[in-house]
This record gives C-alpha cells, structure tokens and sequence, in this order.
C-alpha cells in the first residue's frame, strides 16, 4: 500500500495497521498550482476543492495520531490490535470516505491539468521547476551527488515529482557519461536492486548482458503482472491483471542487451504507452525518445549545465594523481571518462585522437606488459568481475607463468577507479557499474541501495500499555 507524502513518520504503523488505501495529494503541489494560476477564473474554485481535501486529510491523520496515542505510540501493539475494535472501528468510520477522497483527488488532478493547459507539455527540469515542484526535491535516503552531477539528479527528481509533466524520461548521453550510475542512484532509494523491491509502486531492471525473455519475465514479476507477462498490459484478462495504479519503472542500459531493438520493441514500447507507468529509460541516442509515442524529457548529460563545473573540477582535482596528464577541463563532463584520466600515468598520446582514446591509451601506457594483458583479459569479460575471479581467468590464460599473469591483475586492479574513492550509490565516477552489493569481493569496477470527521472512534477494549 502505498504511502502517502504528507503523512507525518510518526503515523505510519497506524496508517498501515488500519490499512485504508489513501491517495497521495501532496497539498504543497497544489498550493504551487494556485500560485501558477493567479488571478485565473477557475483558481477560487480550485482553492475550494484543495481547501476541502486538506480538511478531510487532516481528520484522518487527526484520527491515527489519536489511535497511535491510545496505543502509547507502540508499534507492536498496534500492530497486534489490527483487528481489535480499537482499529477496526477507525478503519469501518474511514472506510467510506477513503473511497470518496480518492476519487475527489482523481478528479481535482483532472481539473488542474484542464487548468494548465489539458495535455501536458515539456518542462525543462535543468532550467527551473514548476511552481508546484520544489526546486531542490527531496533526496530521501540518498546521498548527495558526486562529480558535479548535483543538476542532473536535481532535474530528474524535478520530473518525478511533477504529476502534471510528461510520463517519460530519456536520459541519454556520450559513452561514459554517466547514464546508467544517475539512474542506479536515482533507483537505488526506491527499488531495493535492480530485481526485486517488494513494494507495487515502483519496479528497475538493468538490460545489460540480458536475454529479453528474461528481462520481461523479471520485469512483470516486480509489477505482479502474472505469467503473461507484459502482454497483460494490452489485454487484461480476469486472471491476468493490468496495472491499475500509477506505477513508476526504471529501464537501464537497453542498448546494452543481448538484443538492443528487440528490447526496445518488446519491453519499452508497452511501458511508454500505457497510461498508468511513468518510465525512466536510459538510451544511447537522444533521438531515439521520437520513437516512444507520448512526449518526454530528455536529460542529456553531455548538456554543460547537468554538470556542476566547479564541483566536477573539485572532484576531479581529489581523484587526480600527480603523473595524470589530462586536467579535468579535458575530460569534462564526463565522470566515467574522467575516473580513468585521473589515473592514467602513461604519455597522452595528443590532440588528433579522440578523447577516450587519448584517455584509455594513457592508462594502458601506464601499466607494466603484465598490467596490460590482465587489463586485456578484464576487457573480455561483458559483466563486471571480482578480483578473484579475474585473477582465476587471467591465470587460466597464462598458465607458463601464473606469478605473473597475477601481478599483472594486482596492479591494473590498483589502477582501477574503485568504489571507495567514490561514495556507492551516487553518480559518479565508476565507469562499471553491477548491482549495488555489500559483498566487498565483488567491486572491481564500479558498485554501488469532513468525510469521517465528527464520528466517535472506539477505545481500546483493553489497556492499551
């Protein structure tokens, strides 16, 4: 069930224990939109239906603060009193009226985005927010960005907490820009990994390295889709649920499956055109968002300004050795680029080649014959590996001289960007990147996680201490 923002912490166990579904109004979204709309003719009345949802929301939050009190604030014995008169006789008084309010909420949303301008258009959430977004959303439990890519996390919370701006977001970008880390920290709050957060609302699923079949199969478990998978969404059947509620996916690295357009085809298209998913998709192209249907975002991340530039030169500076001879204005804004130019050692081999060339040759150059063919072994390998398991195979490739071939992955692993460098779970500089783990052995690379108002409630049928 899903929780609703306004709800003070302290009233959880309540809320869940009576166990009302209750729409998630958020009356500050409001109260932006009146300020949005000004002297406009509808507005007083809008003020009078969002003046009537802030009294019945706060009768019923009144109501649960009082069973939480009755209860001393206890979350086992609430929990062991679900169905002692003391809730059950909240939850029958709110019943009714938490059907009601979810319609009223349903229907005032309709009017607002009526009011704004019926289909919703295209904000720019690096430029500025809406009037009924916060500027700086909230992070919840994540930590703050790294690599100056504060603007870029900020625009993407923008766009989530928008519920009148379009459904998709495209984050797109160069190679190593970053794209897959923004959306493993902007996920990583919300979806615990990328298989497998038991809440309905939300579901993630990276594509690199995965069959689609797979993908799908594990996608339409996490939405509870049933056995026939995302083809419920377009025929819903009695025995095989569509998504009903407002859910939000996160779709990573689709380029990077085992079979890029059939992915496309086949698991992003039916999430961008249902009306009830909002997606979040990284694809290579910022082109590409054309052929998803419905309007999106696009946050791409080779724009400057979705990267602070002194933050980034900040933490380049930290990152950087002493021999590196690439300087941060070289290799900005791209944080993956940027981990490995901040140790690369070698000689730049100059200006006529590209700059990840000139970057991934300075690095090699740096490295010992040994460090070079163990760097070649890692490159072999499509998923990230752990340092035992690359010395495993780079051994097993060099089997006249095993001492060696294992030098050679201690020191390529020396020079590797390790996660330690850079705080898990925010964008930042590890250009690999698997699933959040906290198994240390497995981080070469990057890793990251009125209606009811007035009614008497009855007391506890026993002391509640």
């Amino acid at each position: 069930m899903e929780v609703p923002r306004d709800l003070p912490s302290h009233l959880l166990t309540a809320f869940r224990v009576v166990g009302l579904p209750w729409p998630d109004v958020r009356i500050a979204h409001f109260d932006g939109v009146l300020a949005e709309l000004g002297e406009h003719p509808e507005a007083q009345r809008l003020r009078e239906h969002v003046g009537r949802l802030r009294t019945i929301q706060d009768a019923f939050f009144e109501h649960l603060a009082e069973l939480a009190d009755d209860h001393d604030d206890d979350t086992m014995l609430l929990t062991r009193h679900r169905d002692e008169p003391c809730v059950t006789g909240t939850r029958e008084a709110w019943a009714e009226a938490a059907a009601m309010m979810l319609e009223f909420h349903t229907a005032i949303t309709t009017f607002v985005r009526a009011l704004l301008g019926g289909p919703p258009a295209v904000p720019d959430y690096l430029a500025a927010s809406p009037a009924w977004v916060e500027a700086r959303p909230g992070r919840g439990i994540r930590d703050e960005p790294t690599a100056g890519r504060a603007p870029a996390a900020d625009a993407l919370l923008r766009w989530r907490e928008d519920p009148y701006g379009p459904r998709i977001c495209v984050v797109t970008g160069s190679p190593a820009a970053g794209k897959t880390r923004l959306l493993s920290w902007f996920s990583y709050s919300g979806v615990w990994d990328w298989s497998g957060y038991p809440g309905p609302a939300e579901a993630a699923i990276c594509l690199r390295g995965r069959d689609v079949d797979d993908a799908v199969r594990d996608l339409a478990g996490q939405l509870k889709l049933g056995d026939a998978g995302l083809a419920a969404l377009e025929e819903p059947a009695i025995d095989r649920p569509a998504i009903d509620r407002p859910v939000l996916v996160t779709v990573a690295d689709v380029h990077r499956s085992n079979d890029p357009e059939r992915a496309f085809a086949e698991l992003v298209l039916p999430l961008a055109v249902h009306p009830h998913v909002r997606l979040l998709v990284e694809l290579s192209r910022p082109d590409a968002a054309e052929g998803l249907g419905p309007p999106a975002f696009v946050l791409d991340l080779d724009d400057p300004r979705a990267t602070d530039r002194a933050a980034f030169t900040a933490w380049y500076d930290a990152e950087r050795v002493e021999r590196s001879p690439f300087t941060a204005g070289q290799v900005y804004p791209s944080p993956g680029l940027a981990a490995f130019a901040a140790r690369a050692v070698g000689a730049d081999p100059g200006p006529d080649l590209p700059m990840d060339v000139r970057v991934a040759r300075a690095w090699l150059d740096g490295l010992s014959p040994d460090g070079r063919a163990a760097a070649g072994t890692l490159a072999l390998a499509f998923d990230p590996l752990g340092p035992y398991t690359w010395r495993l195979l780079h051994c097993g490739r060099h089997r006249d001289a095993p001492e060696a071939a294992a030098r050679g992955v201690a020191e390529a692993a020396d020079r590797l960007p390790w996660p330690s460098r850079a705080c898990p779970r925010t964008p930042s500089a590890c250009p690999r990147w698997p699933r959040p783990s906290p198994r240390p052995w497995r981080r070469t690379g990057s890793w990251p996680p009125s209606c009811g108002a007035g009614r008497s409630r009855p007391s506890c049928p026993r002391p509640c201490t």
